[in-house]
């Protein structure tokens, strides 16, 4: 190795992101397979809770966890469901933010509707019990 090598070396040994990067590489991932229903509590635990599925699972367990710091949801698509939310939208398949926005905005308004119609329906359902 030449002298810039071990000092990138060293450097890389002595940053404390890249042991900590190292010491999760050495950790084992094992899945597990809970019958239907139990999974669907777990997910809505772990939504009330805002945590992901597995710290429900590690705080359960008694394990160390740690509270998600930005929830978000990821979705994989294909060049073609690219294509097909471009058209869906009339926008450029390319415009891979554009469409991004549009498909956050469009599920917002699914769930915001549906919070609303939720809302609505308890206020009746309190309103009838009085």
């Amino acid at each position: 190795m030449n002298k810039k090598s071990n000092t990138a070396m060293s450097e890389i040994k002595s940053n404390s992101n890249w042991q900590k990067e190292r010491a999760t590489l050495k950790k084992l991932q094992i899945h597990f397979e809970f019958q239907q229903e139990i999974m669907k509590e777990i997910r809505y635990d772990a939504a009330d809770a805002r945590l992901n599925p597995s710290d429900i699972v590690r705080k359960i367990l008694d394990l160390s966890y740690s509270k998600v710091q930005r929830p978000r949801l990821g979705l994989s698509f294909s060049q073609d469901e690219l294509k097909q939310l471009a058209h869906r939208y009339g926008l450029d398949c390319l415009d891979e933010t554009q469409i991004k926005q549009r498909v956050m905005a469009e599920v917002n308004a699914v769930y915001q509707e549906e919070i609303v119609d939720n809302t609505t329906k308890e206020d009746a359902d309190a309103l009838s019990a009085d």
